[in-house]
């Protein structure tokens, strides 16, 4: 019996050994996320409980909202949000956002009410560049493929062909990534042809989406947080009937109806000739515009 003891604690104190082995240098073969977004790992460099507003959602708000053009106003701000982002992952990294931070205001950026699974790889992305906890966890399985587990589980496995093209970033940021001085934005430089605006929009999926939003209002309440959901200017805009029957539920629940600025374009000065970058995406000009049109709402 006293052997079999032994055994089994060897056996233990081996798969603790291997786990913390392939938790370290898996650490250091993933690839190092720099820029667009998914951006957790960058805000944990931040000073605990320094940022006073944070902006969350899709590419949509890392391409649109300077935190520094922000930061006008005197309040600290962020933007914390993954490409393609779902409202699901959205609140998982909300979640995550209160570890560390307690910000008086969230604003949340909804294209994600129209979108579906099928952004898969922007999914993977969204979850592999999580810290390590039970969101991460949760998220993974509820929106990833089991084709992506072995890469989200098991980097060593998918990501040991990399040590050849090794370099010092990947050592010196596998144990914390440093402070990102353009506070999750992405700037965007050229612009497209003006065009005319479009609406567009799934009414049935924007409806099952919407239920992350009443999840997000619950979590901010118990975290004494304000939050805000916006939709910011573009030429491709989700349709104002989506938008309509998604406040309907909102003020159901009096929970903050979605602040629609799709067609906003003069109240926040933007040209559709040169502040657009494509039809989702301002460039830097319209964002510097837009942002400071959102620090004036604080």
């Amino acid at each position: 019996m006293i052997e079999k003891k032994k055994e089994l604690v060897a056996l233990l104190c081996l798969a603790a050994a291997l786990a913390i082995f392939s938790a370290v240098i898996g650490g250091v073969l993933t690839p190092k996320r720099v820029g667009y977004g998914a951006n957790l790992k960058y805000l944990r460099a931040e000073p605990s409980n320094s940022i006073d507003v944070v902006y969350m959602g899709s590419s949509v708000a890392y391409c649109d909202i300077i935190p520094s053009e922000v930061e006008l106003s005197g309040k600290t701000a962020y933007v914390l949000a993954g490409p393609e982002q779902t409202l699901e992952a959205t609140f998982m990294y909300m979640k995550e956002l209160f570890k560390t931070q307690n910000p008086s205001e969230i604003w949340i950026e909804v294209s994600g009410l129209i979108f579906g699974g099928y952004y898969e790889n922007s999914n993977m992305i969204n979850v592999l560049y999580m810290p390590q906890s039970l969101n991460r966890l949760e998220l993974a399985f509820s929106t990833t493929t089991p084709d992506d587990w072995v890469s989200l589980f098991c980097p060593v496995y998918s990501y040991h062909s990399r040590w050849k093209e090794l370099t010092s970033r990947d050592f010196n940021w596998a144990f914390g990534y440093p402070k990102d001085v353009n506070k999750g934005y992405q700037r965007l430089d050229s612009n497209i042809e003006a065009e005319t605006p479009t609406a567009y929009g799934d009414m049935l999926r924007a409806e099952a989406n919407s239920a992350w939003l009443f999840d997000i209002c619950e979590y901010a309440q118990k975290k004494g947080t304000q939050i805000k959901f916006f939709l910011a200017p573009r030429i491709h805009y989700v349709s104002p009937e989506i938008v309509e029957a998604v406040n309907a539920g909102l003020r159901e629940r009096q929970y903050c109806e979605i602040y629609d600025f799709s067609t906003a374009f003069d109240e926040a000065g933007i040209d559709l000739s040169t502040d657009c970058f494509d039809q989702m995406h301002l460039n830097h000009s319209g964002a510097v515009k837009f942002s400071r049109f959102l620090a004036g709402l604080l």
